[in-house]
């Protein structure tokens, strides 16, 4: 999951975050409300880091450590992710184009004029839901995220 979530740029990646099914012994990951690198971007708090291995996490990774089956398990995910970047691009834009993902990747403070503006606390007005504004910003939006994502995977 490092790997997938470092190229698809998932973020708030911590224990609270990952649970395990008491009855099969599968990891299940929650709230993906951080994708697409947004958290690496937010104002407070951002992540600088793309995936989280914490002295913890290496401890518990047998005696090779990471040089053991997380090195492998990491290369060959990356391996099989780039074989198949065809198809994991068609599927990560129609998500980017989402329209419940839409107001992560519009940010207003985008849209204010200048910094004056910004250190002035002037909110610019919202554009029209759907309008050719909003849809410009979406859609550029969604070709950096898309461009980003083919760069990592090549």
């Amino acid at each position: 999951m490092s790997m997938v979530g470092y190229i698809l740029g998932l973020g708030d990646r911590h224990p609270s975050n990952i649970l395990l099914d008491r009855y099969s012994g599968k990891i299940v990951h929650i709230d993906f409300g951080d994708c697409f690198e947004s958290a690496m971007r937010r104002e407070k708090y951002p992540e600088k880091i793309p995936f989280r291995l914490t002295r913890m996490l290496q401890k518990a990774m047998e005696v090779s450590g990471i040089e053991g089956n997380f090195r492998n398990t990491c290369e060959n995910t990356l391996r099989v992710m780039r074989a198949n970047k065809d198809s994991l691009l068609a599927i990560m834009e129609a998500f980017v184009y989402d329209p419940l993902l839409s107001f992560r990747l519009l940010n207003l403070k985008a849209l204010m004029k200048n910094k004056d503006d910004q250190q002035q606390g002037v909110v610019p007005e919202a554009p029209e839901p759907n309008s050719n504004s909003q849809s410009k910003a979406i859609g550029k939006a969604a070709e950096n995220i898309i461009g980003h994502i083919k760069q990592k995977v090549q």
